[in-house]
């Protein structure tokens, strides 16, 4: 019997090691965003309604604070507006025409604000899962509060960089993030 618990102890352990080096992985890709004066990336955003989908495309910047100022590069008929979503108040500001997407999850998500929302969680969300999945990193970032429950799944590229996140609502996907160009600085 203590054979058996002896073998099974150095299974724990080994199994702890291999999670140790997924989660300094993370930790260090949430250090990088951290330390970074500014992200910069292009994002494709699809909004998922279940009814209806809408898909948009977004430049944006985000500041060692976590402000995040985009413009929405297309569909043409939306192109050219920007705003900034602020990281204190959460506030959203658009410069000159609005956009009005519809809000999701019981009305607390904009599409807008999920290349924010995906920022926010890396640099700070608790991270519940990580690990290599093929050529990419997986993260599960868990950023509930009580009966809210959001979850943002992201894969990064073998840099660091990410390339896709999804937002989940109450076990929902509601926001897919397409990641290009991605830098820190």
């Amino acid at each position: 019997k203590k054979l058996l618990w002896v073998c099974f102890a150095l299974l724990l352990l080994a199994g702890c090691a291999g999670d140790s080096s997924g989660m300094e992985r993370a930790l260090e890709i949430r250090s990088s965003l951290l330390k970074a004066e500014q992200v910069a990336f292009h994002v494709q955003i699809t909004a998922d309604y279940t009814e209806r989908a809408y898909q948009f495309e977004m430049d944006c910047a985000s500041d060692e604070e976590g402000n995040l100022r985009f413009t929405v590069t297309s569909p043409e008929g939306i192109a050219g507006v920007c705003g900034v979503i602020s990281a204190g108040s959460g506030q959203l500001t658009f410069e000159g025409m609005r956009l009005d997407f519809g809000l999701m999850a019981e009305n607390r998500i904009s599409p807008i604000s999920g290349p924010w929302l995906c920022l926010n969680s890396l640099r700070g969300g608790y991270i519940v899962s990580c690990g290599d999945m093929g050529d990419s990193f997986h993260m599960v970032i868990d950023e509930s509060y009580e009966e809210d429950t959001l979850t943002t799944e992201v894969w990064t590229d073998s840099d660091g960089a990410v390339s896709t996140a999804e937002i989940s609502w109450k076990g929902m996907r509601v926001l897919t993030l397409a990641f290009s160009d991605f830098k820190t600085e």
